[in-house]
């Protein structure tokens, strides 16, 4: 390591240990109430129910399934979503651009169309293929939908 990135690199460290010190003196001033459904997707529901009966400021839920229980259990609390597939079509949102009403956040998904589309992809790279397995994951709202557009593309 040459002489100045020596320096460069002792001297932002040097500037970034009072910064962190300063930001942990902040304290607390918000409270995280978590909710774990332990792999039983039949107590999404409860669990949401539980929160909203709670008056949380804001829900975050991540994975479709928690998505869809929190918006089944309120229509005010704001709820922000992530790794959420096809919002638009199962109903959580208006559109990408303006989802609308009290869900927005982040999609892992455009829509059902990218299933049907990797299926076709993999028969141009392999077109010997003749068996393609889906695992899929009933209890997720968003699977239905996908398995669905796949069988089309079939």
């Amino acid at each position: 390591m040459d002489r100045r990135r020596f320096l460069l690199t002792s001297l932002a460290g040097a500037l970034a240990g009072p910064r962190a010190a300063e930001a942990q003196q902040a304290g607390q001033n918000f409270i995280i109430d978590y909710r774990y459904a332990e792999g039983r997707f039949d107590r999404l529901a409860d669990l949401a129910a539980e929160l909203v009966r709670l008056k949380v400021d804001v829900i975050v839920a991540g994975a479709t399934p928690v998505a869809v229980a929190a918006q089944n259990a309120t229509g005010t609390i704001p709820i922000v979503m992530f790794g959420v597939g096809d919002p638009v079509g199962l109903g959580l949102i208006a559109s990408l651009a303006r989802p609308g009403g009290n869900v927005t956040g982040l999609a892992f998904s455009v829509g059902l169309d990218t299933f049907g589309k990797g299926l076709e992809l993999l028969k141009e790279a392999l077109p010997k293929v003749r068996r393609v397995a889906v695992l899929s994951n009933p209890a997720n709202p968003a699977h239905a939908g996908a398995t669905s557009n796949v069988k089309v593309v079939a």
